[in-house]
């Protein structure tokens, strides 16, 4: 191992969800789930803190809104280079943060048929590193998000010999056993009507997720499940009456969580993966963060450590 420092990358998904309470007398009644607030204005300072706090070489983004120009304001909050970002009429839309002192852009970096942005960097010793962010779909949008694991698992292999990559991402699946997402489809399998929150193929997901830990590395495989608050509880009691959805939610924020969030790697190896906890119960808290700065978020941030193969 040489003596060079090693890098590291922070994938965060900036996105926040909602689960409020509608009163009677307020509209349709009962517990309302919604996932449609990314990243907020006033949020942003918070995201800042965290990503000047830390010194990410890079991070990548996802949920960020480019069209209310979230990912410019939070590359000056952070003092990064903005290297790449989605289009503006996404509403989950990926970006990718370089820190000015690490590394020199060089060009853009695409994938066919993957929701993913990213750039070609060169470092300071001279060497280049490709470095993108991607975002799959959710949820029981199973085709979309296979077909987007599959294109990214055969881009990866294509690509070898091209040089070192690292690609942080949302990947939106997770087929641990004893993870919530398992556990939903193991009720699934048990009750008929139970509802379908993780995927409609569980095989093809698993399958997806399988080809891609093959043709790249998985540089956070032990740095523990991402999922921030409590994500599918609500969701599921839902058709159960209201009584059970808050117990159900509270249920939710336990240790069987998923790891939705990876970073995969090419020519690169690991040498440290970490899990930060910044929100919901069970948030450890941050030095950067003052109290009460984070909302309920779905993801908590992965920050990996890496080195260059042959370092």
């Amino acid at each position: 191992m040489s003596d060079q420092p090693s890098l590291s990358v922070l994938q965060w998904n900036v996105g926040n969800f909602d689960v409020g309470l509608r009163l009677p007398g307020r509209g349709a009644h009962g517990m309302a789930y919604t996932n449609g607030t990314p990243s907020r204005d006033e949020d942003l300072a918070g995201f800042a803190a965290v990503i000047r706090a830390l010194e990410p070489d890079f991070v990548t983004l996802q949920e960020v809104v480019v069209g209310k120009g979230h990912h410019r304001r939070l590359a000056e909050l952070s003092g990064y280079a903005l290297a790449d970002h989605g289009p503006a009429e996404e509403r989950h839309t990926q970006a990718l943060l370089v820190r000015r002192a690490s590394a020199k852009l060089l060009e853009t970096v695409k994938a066919p048929g993957v929701r993913l942005v990213g750039a070609r960097v060169r470092l300071a010793d001279g060497r280049e590193l490709s470095v993108l962010s991607t975002h799959s779909e959710a949820g029981i949008r199973t085709a979309e998000r296979v077909a987007q694991h599959r294109a990214l698992a055969a881009w990866a292999r294509e690509r070898r010999g091209a040089g070192p990559c690292v690609i942080g991402g949302d990947f939106n699946f997770d087929d641990t056993p004893g993870n919530l997402l398992h556990g939903a489809e193991r009720m699934r399998q048990a009750v008929p009507f139970f509802p379908r929150v993780a995927t409609t193929d569980w095989k093809a997901d698993s399958e997806a997720l399988a080809g891609l830990k093959e043709s790249l590395s998985d540089l956070a495989a032990r740095s523990g499940p991402t999922a921030g608050a409590p994500r599918l509880w609500p969701r599921i009691l839902l058709p159960f009456a209201f009584p059970l959805i808050p117990v159900g939610w509270a249920l939710g924020v336990g240790r069987r969580r998923a790891r939705l969030d990876y970073v995969f790697g090419s020519g690169v190896d690991a040498v440290e993966s970490r899990v930060l906890s910044l929100s919901g119960p069970a948030a450890t808290g941050h030095p950067a963060a003052a109290p009460g700065a984070f909302p309920w978020m779905d993801h908590n941030p992965v920050l990996v450590r890496f080195r260059l193969a042959g370092q």
